[in-house]
């Protein structure tokens, strides 16, 4: 993995095979975006992303750096072997990367972006340790506000045994084109963000994340 800012980026995390499941929730969520950039959670249709429908998660922000689960999939369940409906999504995520989770819930609901998140299992004496990946694509609710998301675990078929926790391994930022509205309420081009305003929020998820090492 390489660093670039405060961004880890994931190197050879997507499986050589294609993800037919992945593609297919990566593109209804494109498909449905509109000019706003960012869809509306309810313009999702399940009947598009069928087979993906055990590995997904609709989310909440409920507080800065916090998301609450409102569905998930059987397979999401899995892991913690419980339903987790109503659930912090932090639930998923080993205690010491949690605050790292905070600081990609802030991109993907502040900046807006699309947020992958490699993910590892737990380190075991006998067994390979489990890769995996959370696709974070970010949703409107009807205020029209930033505030919900479409998640989509990439999961392997075998997971072990539940309860198990994820450690997070890298991630990768991708930010939506807003389009901005002009003061007649016309659209206008996309705003870009003022570098001093980047540069201070970048120094300080570095420095939250200070004592996070990525998992190798």
């Amino acid at each position: 993995m390489s660093s670039v800012g405060n961004i880890v980026n994931l190197t050879g995390r997507r499986k050589a095979k294609a993800d037919p499941a992945r593609e297919a929730v990566e593109r209804h969520w494109a498909a449905i975006r509109g000019k706003d950039g960012v869809p509306a959670r309810d313009d999702l249709d399940p009947a598009q992303m069928i087979d993906a429908l055990d590995r997904l998660l609709l989310v909440e922000r409920i507080a800065p750096r916090q998301a609450r689960i409102r569905i998930a999939g059987q397979r999401v369940n899995d892991l913690l072997g419980m339903d987790l409906r109503g659930m912090p999504l932090s639930c998923l995520i080993a205690p010491p990367a949690r605050s790292w989770l905070g600081d990609c819930l802030e991109a993907l609901f502040d900046t807006p972006a699309q947020v992958d998140l490699g993910l590892a299992g737990p380190r075991g004496p006998l067994q390979q340790r489990m890769a995996a990946e959370l696709v974070m694509l970010p949703l409107r609710d009807r205020d029209g506000t930033v505030s919900r998301a479409l998640c989509y675990a990439d999961l392997p078929e075998h997971v072990g045994p539940a309860p198990l926790r994820l450690e997070i391994s890298g991630e990768r930022r991708n930010p939506v084109r807003v389009a901005a509205r002009a003061v007649d309420g016309s659209e206008g081009s996309a705003m870009p963000e003022v570098p001093e305003a980047a540069a201070e929020r970048a120094h300080e998820a570095q420095r939250r994340r200070r004592s996070i090492h990525a998992v190798t």
